[in-house]
């Protein structure tokens, strides 16, 4: 995931000043990252479905003011 999203994240980050996004910036990111919500592939799949329940009900909600 960092490889294809850390240079635009390090682009963006220019206007801030210039942070490198070397290997300790990487990890750093990574750790609070899994802190935040948590690691491993039963950590993705419930944070997929957590968004996928989230878009459906969005979905829904769409559908339903449509029709009134």
């Amino acid at each position: 995931m960092m490889e294809h999203l850390g240079p635009g994240l390090a682009r963006g980050w220019q206007n801030l000043g210039h942070p490198e996004l070397d290997g300790a910036a990487v990890d750093t990111l990574i750790s609070q990252i899994e802190a935040a919500y948590g690691h491993g592939p039963d950590a993705y799949r419930e944070r997929a479905a957590l968004r996928d329940r989230k878009q459906l009900a969005v979905n829904d909600a769409l559908r339903e003011a449509e029709r009134t």
